[in-house]
């Protein structure tokens, strides 16, 4: 069940509400069906004064694809609190063994880091390689 008070609804328009990330077990079926159901709560979304709006709920079959050993890449963008992008930031990944692969940000604040296998679980964290100095 998704909710908001009603003096502050969802934009019309479509867009994304949910996401739904699966762990594939070894030896899964290719798909799954996801359904639904209007249990315990009844499938229709309304609007702030709880009049029924016009929705559709569309079963599908979901394919499942297990870990491949394929080379991935994760990259990102790096600002400010005011949307400034920011340079010389120091990213690391971290897989569970402790191996470490590194990027820099660029002028524009972005990064990538490549060579990282697909279904393991990394840590990513962020070092500023400059000191901020605190003026009272």
């Amino acid at each position: 069940m998704l909710d908001r008070a009603p003096d502050q609804p969802f934009a019309a328009g479509p867009m994304m509400l949910v996401t739904i990330e699966f762990d594939v077990a070894p030896g899964a079926p290719a798909s799954t069906d996801i359904t639904f159901g209007d249990t315990p709560v009844v499938d229709e979304v309304v609007s702030g004064l709880a009049d029924v709006l016009s929705t559709s709920f569309t079963d599908a079959s979901v394919p499942l694809l297990g870990p491949t050993a394929a080379g991935v890449r994760i990259g990102g963008h790096i600002e400010s609190a005011s949307g400034q992008p920011i340079r010389n930031v120091r990213i690391s990944v971290t897989d569970t063994s402790g191996s470490a692969r590194y990027a820099l940000t660029n002028a524009f604040g972005y990064f990538e880091v490549d060579g990282l296998e697909a279904g393991n679980t990394y840590v990513v964290a962020l070092k500023p390689r400059f000191a901020l100095r605190l003026v009272s």
